[in-house]
């Protein structure tokens, strides 16, 4: 049965919200706010609202990816199932983008996929995948795109850069000087490197080892797909 067990195994990721609220009731009487109920009542009502959307959300996509990941919950030890749903839903809780999301999912369900659910993996992507931007995810995406499509021996590193310029240029509206800059930003990472390159360009972005581990896990462009999809699924409900 694929995702045995799932209500229950995530459990602890319901949790969240409850814990945080506890957290906040516990901070206030420390700092001596707490002086009025009803206010205290008030603000932990307003941050449960905003955070239940969040956490539906959240939820429906780490279930969506995982079913895509063909491999039972129930394979995972119960410690590395928490520790990895805890570092998810602290995602979601602080408000990480859902195409984010999707990838931190995606990078669960292909751990699972290939091995196993380990936390220790899981946290190294966590915090750099959710501080991602949308643009900084869509060149990755076109960078393990053109990675990926048959190229003569010859093809060098540079005609990938140039290729990925013309994707971004031509499907995103990104100038070559918006998508050099996004592919800079993109080393914090570790995702993406310079390197020297012909008089023409004497720097230039290649991909990293790191980037198509990442891909080979989290499949970027087909993340990039599903999130497209839901988006056009949510506006035609919002029609």
């Amino acid at each position: 049965m694929l995702l045995v067990s799932a209500a229950s195994k995530m459990a602890v990721y319901a949790m969240v919200p409850d814990v945080v609220a506890a957290l906040i009731t516990d901070a206030m009487s420390a700092y001596g706010l707490a002086g009025s109920s009803a206010s205290t009542a008030v603000g932990l009502s307003a941050w449960q609202k905003l955070t239940a959307n969040r956490t539906e959300q959240a939820r429906q996509i780490l279930i969506e990816e995982l079913r895509l990941g063909q491999k039972l919950i129930g394979d995972v030890p119960d410690a590395e199932l928490a520790s990895v749903t805890f570092r998810y839903a602290r995602a979601a809780v602080e408000g990480t983008a859902r195409l984010n999301l999707r990838l931190l999912a995606a990078v669960a369900a292909g751990q699972m996929r290939e091995k196993a659910l380990y936390a220790d993996e899981f946290l190294r992507h966590a915090d750099m995948l959710a501080s991602l931007s949308k643009e900084e995810v869509l060149l990755l995406g076109e960078f393990s795109r053109a990675e990926a499509v048959p190229r003569p021996t010859e093809a060098t590193k540079h005609q990938i850069w140039q290729t990925v310029k013309d994707e971004m240029q031509h499907l995103h509206n990104h100038s070559e000087d918006e998508t050099r800059a996004l592919a800079v930003s993109c080393t914090r990472s570790g995702l993406i490197s310079l390197e020297n390159g012909p008089w023409v360009e004497p720097m230039f972005p290649v991909s990293t080892k790191s980037l198509r581990a990442l891909n080979a896990l989290a499949d970027i462009e087909g993340v990039l797909h599903r999130h497209r999809r839901q988006q056009s699924e949510d506006s035609g409900k919002h029609a």
